[in-house]
Order: C-alpha cells, then sequence, then structure tokens
C-alpha cells in the first residue's frame, strides 16, 4: 500500500444527503471521485446483485422505467421499494438477501434498480464526475483501494480528472447555504486538486445514521491511504463510525432506516447489510450502469479492511 503523494493528503469530504447536491454550485466533479451509500438498503442490494452474478445494475428514480425496460426487453431483471416494500409486479425488492438467494436467475443478467433513496442519489450525481462508486459495509476497503486507485491516477496525469475528465473552470467547490451542505464545500480561487466526495442518501431528505456509519468506515479506510477528512459532516461520520465499530448490526438496528426495514417485516436483511467487508470489488459507474471493479490480488487493501471475495 502506497500513501497518496498529494501535500496534506487526499480530501475527503462527506455530503450528509441527496438533497444537498442540488446545493452545491461551481463544484469541481471532474476532478471528484464520488462514492454514493445508502446503506439500508439500496447500495448493499446493488453490490449483493452483482457479486450474486448481475452483469450490470441500473438504478433509475422512478418504478415506471424499470416496468418500461422489462417491457422492451424482458430479459431484464426489476428491483425495487416503496416503502420498504417491493413494488407490485417487480421481481424482487430492495433486498440484498433476495439478491443472494437469487443468484441463478440473475447470473449474467442486468438488474434496473428503484428506490426511495439510493437509486435517486445515484442519479443525481453529474455525468461530469471522474469516477462514480456505489458502496455498502460490505465492500468499503475494496471501494476505499479503488478510490486510491483513481487518485493515483489523477495525479499522474498532472490532476486531471479520471477518464479524461481535464480541467475544471471552477475555482473551487462552493455551496450555497454551506452549513446545509454539511461542509462539503470549501470556497475559493485556489486550484482544485483531486478529492473523494461521499454522497449519503439519507432518508426522506434528513439525515441517515446507518449511511453516516458506512461514509465514517470508508474514510476510515482512506485514512490508511493517506486521506484526509474536510468539513464538519467528514468529522461526524468519523465520530459515528468509532462510536459503533464492531457493533455495525446494531447501528443498523438503531436508524431510522433499519426501524422501516424491520417494521417491514424485513429485519433479516440488516444482518446482510452488516456484512463488513464480505466481498473484494467495487461497483463503479459506467454511463448510467454500476459494475464491478475488481480488485487485483497484488493490490494491497487500506489499513482495517480485509474483503473476502
Amino acid at each position: 500500500m502506497t500513501a497518496l503523494s498529494a501535500p496534506g493528503g487526499l480530501p475527503v469530504e462527506v455530503l450528509p444527503t441527496r438533497e444537498a447536491i442540488a446545493s452545491l454550485q461551481g463544484y469541481p466533479w471532474p476532478r471528484t471521485a464520488v462514492a454514493v451509500v445508502d446503506q439500508v438498503r439500496a447500495t448493499s442490494t446493488i453490490v449483493a446483485a452483482l457479486a450474486a452474478g448481475a452483469s450490470a445494475v441500473l438504478p433509475v428514480a422512478e418504478p415506471q422505467e424499470a416496468l418500461a425496460l422489462r417491457a422492451a426487453d424482458p430479459a431484464w431483471r426489476i428491483a425495487g421499494e416503496r416503502g420498504a416494500r417491493r413494488l407490485p409486479g417487480f421481481d424482487y425488492g430492495n433486498s440484498p438477501r433476495e439478491m443472494e438467494a437469487a443468484a441463478d436467475d440473475l447470473r449474467g443478467a442486468r438488474l434496473a434498480l428503484a428506490t426511495t433513496n439510493g437509486s435517486r442519489a445515484l442519479a443525481a450525481v453529474p455525468a461530469s464526475t471522474a469516477a462514480v462508486y456505489a458502496f455498502a459495509l460490505m465492500n468499503v476497503s475494496a471501494t476505499a483501494a479503488a478510490l486510491a486507485r483513481a487518485a493515483r491516477a489523477a495525479q499522474a496525469a498532472g490532476g486531471a480528472g479520471v477518464g479524461g475528465g481535464g480541467a475544471e473552470a471552477a475555482g473551487g467547490a462552493e455551496a450555497a447555504g454551506g452549513a446545509a451542505a454539511g461542509g462539503a464545500a470549501a470556497g475559493g480561487a485556489t486550484s482544485v486538486r483531486f478529492r473523494v466526495l461521499i454522497l449519503c442518501a439519507g432518508t426522506e431528505g434528513g439525515l441517515a445514521l446507518d449511511d453516516l456509519l458506512a461514509a465514517g468506515a470508508l474514510l476510515d479506510r482512506l485514512a490508511g491511504w493517506g486521506a484526509t477528512p474536510s468539513g464538519d459532516a467528514a468529522l461526524v461520520a468519523q465520530s459515528v463510525y468509532r462510536q459503533w465499530r464492531g457493533r455495525e448490526l446494531e447501528c443498523l438496528r438503531s436508524s431510522r432506516a433499519g426501524r422501516n426495514v424491520a417494521a417491514a417485516g424485513l429485519a433479516a436483511d440488516l444482518n446482510a447489510c452488516a456484512a463488513v467487508d464480505r466481498h473484494r470489488f467495487a461497483a463503479r459507474r459506467e454511463g448510467r450502469l454500476i459494475i464491478r471493479e475488481e480488485l487485483h490480488r497484488t493490490e494491497g487493501l487500506p489499513a482495517g479492511g480485509a474483503a473476502a471475495t
């Protein structure tokens, strides 16, 4: 494992809800890698679907889009929820446990996923972003390694965004009503370095304990690569993770999202969501699709992470 070479390390910011992304003005997306989390349950479901053999997952904002895809091509599988429960006519709910049990059906298939918060958060990230990942506790260390790889590639290109993002005209990250943006913006007209933004989906427009837990876990792993938290929201996420580390399932059960899932009779999903570092791959957005990005066996994991598969 090699520490990142940028002075002061790689800055990592946290945006606590998907709605706050609209307040960012002039944000340097081509020099930013975004990691999106909806821990309970959308990004856990995405990672579980890819682990089960799905070739790609397409997050969609509305159920109608998923239904239209399947109507046009019956090979599509569709999953989704409203109020934590499976949508009528859908193949699956928003459930990592269902994904694991459906490996025979999902192998090689494309899955469209429509959820209340997570799929919309992924759809909200601009196309100009250097790299976009969906992550959850079950692949948090592999995601940290992928983000570090993206940052090193940007450094090697002289600070340009990954994948030909190029220079960004905006002079810095600037949020209208900075406190509402949770510290994810630092104004100024200085040169913009490559950075990581962790976007938490939140729950119905509010903070989500489960997302902050996962964000803190990712910050913990990124620290092993020499990254540094930037802004109050990142420090809050760090504190949440330190408080609940080793008791992740208890934290998920205590969260609002976890209680909603349990009330829907799906408490067993929380056990699947709490499986830290179960998988050794990242989930990267390519166009609109989320696909597997493998972690090479020769590539080290950050301190504190030991992915299994």
